[in-house]
């Protein structure tokens, strides 16, 4: 879109994907969608206070083989952000799967963890939040995250809101959060511009 010569006019992208700095001749019509940033992982659930969130575990996953998606894809953008918020690289056995790979990765135990960013209703978080032998992970510092990268949002998931039954999660967490933005070229005349809205 920031060439001015290519035809495309609009698009759908992720808050944090690219950066902004050197971009001209593109406008935001708005936010039309929160994307969690979801970290599913195999194992017992981690409650001691070294290991009570994600981010504060980090260390304990990067000896773990964790997907943190393809190189290039949001997923990837978004979890190699995180991992380097919070002082790491990504461990030696990161693996770069996509989305629907990762998901029968771990479910078949070929990993230990995925990283991966997607609406709630999306197949791939539905089959995982449905997986008992699954966990969840939670960001007890998210609203720092937030701080120091204003695009991410915080979001706040009460007790058993993925499944009253299993009582999924077992306790409140924290979530983190991109958005969808709907991009246009700032030449899009105004009527146009309306029909997106």
């Amino acid at each position: 879109m920031s060439d001015r010569n290519d035809p495309l006019q609009v698009a759908f992208v992720q808050a944090g994907f690219v950066s902004t700095k050197d971009t001209a001749g593109i406008q935001s019509l708005g936010v039309i969608a929160y994307n969690p940033i979801w970290f599913f992982y195999r194992g017992s659930e981690l409650n001691s206070k070294e290991l009570h969130g994600v981010d504060r575990g980090l260390k304990y996953f990067l000896t773990k083989k964790i997907s943190i998606g393809v190189e290039g894809s949001g997923t990837y953008a978004q979890a190699i952000k995180l991992l380097k918020l919070s002082g790491y690289e990504p461990g030696p056995d990161f693996v770069n799967l996509p989305g629907d790979q990762a998901v029968k990765a771990i479910q078949n135990g070929e990993i230990d963890g995925v990283f991966m960013v997607d609406a709630y209703y999306s197949p791939n978080i539905q089959t995982l939040l449905k997986d008992p032998t699954l966990q969840i992970g939670t960001f007890q510092r998210a609203g720092a995250y937030a701080k120091l990268e204003p695009y991410l949002q915080v979001l706040n998931v009460s007790e058993g809101a993925f499944d009253l039954k299993r009582n999924f999660p077992r306790a409140d967490i924290k979530m983190l959060a991109t958005t969808t933005n709907l991009l246009i070229d700032d030449r899009m005349h105004p009527a146009i511009q309306f029909l997106f809205l």
